[in-house]
């Protein structure tokens, strides 16, 4: 599902890039949500809360999903400026 399709943050700040999506599992009384970038797995997130439905589990695994995005990109701009070489590698690999 696209992040923010069905549970928008309740700040712009938040916004994920469109290529950034979020599939749900449930295992148990355990909600896990497989975050990708394009397709590919980039982690997983898990919220243990046996009284959440779906509804719920969607919603707070969404706003996890949209901070941890948050800081991935932040983390990669940031090695990109202090590595420009592996800036270039990082590029010629992205889809």
């Amino acid at each position: 599902m696209n992040i923010h399709k069905e549970h928008p943050p309740e700040s712009g700040d938040l916004l994920a890039p469109p290529e950034w999506s979020m599939e749900m599992i449930q295992e148990g009384a355990q909600h896990i949500a497989v975050v990708k970038c394009s397709g590919v797995p980039k982690c997983r997130l898990s919220l243990a809360a046996p009284e959440a439905d779906l509804e719920q589990a969607q919603r707070l695994l969404a706003d996890k999903a949209r901070w941890w995005i948050r800081e991935f990109l932040s983390t990669r701009q940031q090695d990109a400026r202090a590595s420009p070489r592996a800036a270039t590698r990082d590029q010629a690999s992205t889809p």
